[in-house]
């Protein structure tokens, strides 16, 4: 599975809202905020939400 984060960043600036409830994660702190500065403007939460769902999808695939 190649990720394209462009394209992710992309679709997430025209923002959609959904289930979304505060969830806390233990995380690397310098990966998170290399990851942080990476998404530039949008929210890191999002971006990562749509890493996640992209991760479910191709398990349900197998």
């Amino acid at each position: 599975m190649k990720i394209d984060g462009k394209d992710i960043l992309e679709r997430l600036s025209v923002g959609k809202k959904g289930d979304r409830e505060k969830t806390s994660l233990y995380l690397s702190k310098a990966l998170y905020e290399a990851f942080r500065k990476a998404c530039g403007d949008i929210p890191a939460s999002q971006v990562l939400e749509e890493l996640m769902q992209q991760f479910v999808d191709s398990v349900k695939k197998k």
